[in-house]
C-alpha cells in the first residue's frame, strides 16, 4: 500500500546523505537502490548502491575520477542521467572530459566496460539516460555542436549501430 502523504518524518522509512550532487533518478532493482552522483570538489562521478530496506551504503564505484562536466546552468549537475538495468548489468551515461561516455557495471559495482560515444559541446548540461532494447544499449548525445545516437552491445560495449550522426552546421 503506497502512502498518499509524506513529509520530512511522515511515511519515511530511511534517509541517508548522498555525497556530491546529482539529478538522475534512483533506480531500484530487487533489494538495492542505485544512485548516480558527482562530487563537484573532486570532479569525480560515481554510482552508489544502497540497501533498499535500510539505506545502508553497500558499495560506491568511482566511474570517472576527474574531469566531470556539470554544465553551464545553475540547476545542472555532472550526474543528471538515470541508471538503466537489464537485471545483470547497470548502464550509466556521464559527460566527462568533453565527451559523453557510457559505462556498464556489474550489480556488485565492478566496471565491465566503458565506451566513448562522442565529443560534446556543453551549453546547459547533459542528462540523457541510456535505454535498453533487446541486446542493445541505446545512447543519445544531442548537443550544440552536433550529436550522436548509438546502439552499443550490452555485453561488450562495442558500437553495433550508429543511428544518427550530425556534424557542426
Amino acid at each position: 500500500k503506497l502512502p498518499m502523504r509524506w513529509s520530512e518524518t511522515e511515511n519515511v522509512l530511511w534517509k541517508v546523505p548522498v555525497p556530491g550532487r546529482g539529478h538522475g533518478s534512483p533506480t531500484i532493482v530487487g533489494d538495492r537502490v542505485f544512485v548516480p552522483t558527482a562530487d563537484p570538489g573532486k570532479q569525480n562521478q560515481s554510482v552508489l548502491c544502497l540497501a533498499r530496506d535500510s539505506g545502508k551504503l553497500l558499495w560506491q564505484t568511482i566511474v570517472h575520477p576527474d574531469q566531470a562536466d556539470p554544465g553551464h546552468h545553475a540547476n545542472s549537475s555532472a550526474a543528471s542521467s538515470t541508471i538503466a538495468c537489464d537485471g545483470e548489468r547497470l548502464f550509466i551515461n556521464f559527460l566527462n572530459g568533453g565527451a559523453v561516455h557510457t559505462t556498464a557495471l556489474s550489480l556488485e559495482g565492478r566496471i565491465l566496460w566503458q565506451q566513448r560515444i562522442c565529443s560534446y559541446v556543453t551549453h546547459q548540461g547533459f542528462g540523457s539516460s541510456p535505454v535498453i532494447h533487446e541486446s542493445l544499449v541505446l545512447v543519445s548525445a544531442d548537443h550544440k555542436g552536433g550529436g550522436n545516437i548509438a546502439g552499443l552491445d550490452r555485453q561488450t560495449g562495442r558500437e553495433i549501430l550508429a543511428l544518427l550522426r550530425t556534424l557542426n552546421a
